[in-house]
């Protein structure tokens, strides 16, 4: 024995508030699904970019410089045999290591702003 169908049995007017109430529910959490897939992809378009970044510190005092990509990635070191020749060779190495190090810094703060803007052109902050 087969049940009666209930396809054409109209719905009550709260049913049809609720129906429409849920229809929207789910239209909502779509456009936020669309939304959070947009921003990861920015993100990685952006993490992507910063391998071609270059950022380019001077070795003090006028040593020559160190190139480094937006990754962090030591790239390229230059040194200025002229005045590499005058320089303390006792400090030469922590004179390269400290420009890294100053690299690596201004490397996180671009990293940073560049976050902090895609985060904020999707309204993602307050």
């Amino acid at each position: 024995m087969t049940s009666p169908s209930n396809e054409n049995v109209p719905l009550s007017a709260g049913a049809q508030a609720r129906l429409a109430e849920v229809e929207e529910a789910e239209r909502r959490t779509q456009v936020t699904v669309d939304a959070v897939e947009q921003y990861a992809q920015q993100l990685r378009s952006l993490k992507d970019s910063f391998g071609r970044l270059g950022i380019k510190q001077s070795i003090n005092p006028n040593l020559g410089y160190v190139v480094m990509n937006g990754n962090g990635d030591l790239m390229k070191i230059q040194l200025d045999p002229a005045t590499l020749k005058a320089a303390d060779p006792t400090l030469v190495g922590q004179r390269i290591l400290d420009a890294i190090r100053a690299a690596q810094s201004r490397i996180s703060r671009v990293r940073e702003q560049k976050f902090a803007e895609v985060a904020e052109s999707n309204h993602l902050y307050g």
